[in-house]
């Protein structure tokens, strides 16, 4: 089941409490042997969808201070 870590990866990006690598280091450091491409693509495939929903509600919060702002903390 992939759903824990989906939601992990997920949480991290909308948080930011850590960095995803750091994160991806500590969960492949402790699922078990021959899971760890799975995990890894659960933990990017949470990165995305909470990126999407980013962008989707809340533009101003992915692009800075607004719209017309270059620096985009998300990516």
């Amino acid at each position: 089941m992939v759903a824990n870590i989906i939601a992990l990866g997920a949480l991290v990006t909308l948080t930011k409490v850590v960095s995803l690598k750091s994160l991806e280091a500590a969960v492949l450091a402790r699922v078990p042997k021959g899971t760890e491409e799975l995990n890894r693509k659960a933990l990017q495939l949470g990165s995305k969808a909470a990126k999407a929903i980013l962008k989707e509600r809340a533009p101003e919060a992915i692009q800075g201070h607004g719209p017309n702002h270059e620096d985009t903390p998300y990516e």
